[in-house]
């Protein structure tokens, strides 16, 4: 990486000589500051790493948090339609039985009706008989 600075002249710049350019570059102050320059590059992208990576971590969480909600949601909804499912079967079960009873109930009165009828009948034929 080569930054261009001022005090130090350019490659092929004229009035200076390879020598001279190949020194300035080699210097210990040009090499520490092209080392602040990397370790600052080098900070700057570890701590952009780790601002994503604590993004990225967040919504996880945040993914994982609504998963367990939408889960715990899911765990109630089939308690409720378990409940529901009870209730229904018990409705059903009353239903059979109030069917039954109302056909016992029809089939007595149709009996007592019939039997009635023939009561009346013979006491018809009685009377008609005297």
């Amino acid at each position: 990486m080569f930054v261009h600075n001022n005090d130090y002249p350019s490659p092929g710049s004229t009035g200076h000589d390879d020598e001279q350019i190949d020194g300035s570059l080699n210097s210990p102050r040009h090499l520490n500051m092209t080392i602040r320059i990397l370790n600052d590059s080098i900070f700057s992208v570890k701590i952009s790493n780790e601002i994503k990576l604590e993004t990225i971590h967040k919504g996880f969480l945040s993914t994982i948090n609504r998963r367990k909600e939408l889960f715990e949601q899911i765990q109630h909804l089939n308690k409720q339609c378990q409940i529901l499912y009870e209730k229904n079967q018990l409705i059903k079960e009353n239903n059979r039985k109030q069917l039954t009873f109302n056909e016992d109930l029809e089939r007595n009165y149709r009996q007592q009706i019939q039997n009635e009828i023939d009561q009346q009948n013979q006491w018809k034929i009685k009377i008609d008989s005297i």
